[in-house]
């Protein structure tokens, strides 16, 4: 099982990504992020190393994320064991969760305040909920020192 998260702060334009998973060679595939273009997850029970390069090209290219991810899983026959999570350049997200992957699977999409944004994709819905108020509980500490 993988476990990613996504943030981008409006304000500093920054991105940033982790993820957790149960398979080491799984895990160096599954973030993927450009200045220029945003950042994504792609991860699920058969996942594409393809996917999250192909989506920064896209969302680089200026597509928003919901486009990109049209235009990433569209031909994929694959497509329903995957799951992808993006940020583009503007701070817009989108998540396709594959209806294939574990029945173990949830996504968060969460705005925490004026100036940050969590995108959670992957793992057990109690322990994306909870690492998502940890989170906003962590931000709200930082942007108040």
């Amino acid at each position: 099982m993988t476990f990613s998260i996504l943030a981008y702060d409006p304000i500093t334009e920054s991105y940033g990504g982790a993820s957790a998973t149960g398979n080491i060679c799984v895990g160096g595939l599954v973030l993927r992020g450009n200045p220029l273009s945003g950042v994504s997850a792609s991860q699920g029970s058969e996942p594409s190393t393809l996917w999250g390069e192909n989506i920064l090209k896209y969302t680089g290219d200026g597509l928003d994320a919901e486009a990109a991810i049209y235009k990433t899983i569209r031909k994929d026959k694959g497509k329903e064991r995957r799951q992808l999570s993006v940020i583009d350049k503007k701070g817009n997200s989108s998540v396709f969760s594959g209806k294939e992957n574990s029945s173990i699977i949830d996504e968060i999409i969460d705005i925490i305040g004026p100036n940050a944004r969590i995108y959670c994709t992957g793992g057990e819905p109690s322990l994306v909920k909870k690492t998502t108020k940890l989170l906003e509980v962590l931000l709200k500490v930082i942007t108040t020192m």
